[in-house]
């Protein structure tokens, strides 16, 4: 599978959510949110990163690409292995079978979350029930008045 394919293919996925490309980008703006998916190459190799997240429209981004950021990752290391894998397009996977897990860990990461999350309060909810909150930013802990530790 070559780049162009692979875009593609990711198009597929993303196209019946109505989701709109622009180029390397995906966004789906409703309800005062953007969901965005963003298909970044590796400098190093032929690997790409699946990165996702959301856009709080009333909040400036303040040189953020995403309020809310997240990679397409597993915490279960045999799964992370076959999602870096699958993303690294020099590794000899059958172009069938890269598409099918890749659109199973699509599915089950980023667009089974995208589908629950449907604007701020929904994200919120969302928020609240992570472990930590390391990762989102001062500006969004201010906006929903989430107490900063």
């Amino acid at each position: 599978m070559n780049k162009t394919e692979f875009v593609e293919f990711l198009n597929s996925l993303f196209t019946p959510y109505l989701f709109t490309r622009k180029g390397h980008r995906w966004r789906y703006t409703n309800n005062g949110l953007t969901k965005t998916i963003k298909l970044t190459k590796s400098y190093y190799s032929n690997s790409y990163y699946v990165n996702y997240g959301y856009i709080i429209q009333k909040l400036e981004l303040g040189g953020f690409e995403m309020h809310i950021f997240n990679g397409l990752s597993s915490m279960e290391n045999e799964e992370n292995a076959t999602i870096m894998e699958i993303l690294d397009l020099d590794t000899p996977i059958a172009d069938i079978v890269r598409k099918e897990k890749l659109a199973r860990f699509i599915n089950k990461e980023i667009l089974d979350e995208f589908n629950n999350i449907n604007n701020e309060n929904d994200l919120l909810v969302s928020l609240m029930e992570r472990p930590n909150l390391n990762d989102v930013p001062l500006c969004v802990k201010q906006y929903f008045q989430i107490p900063i530790e």
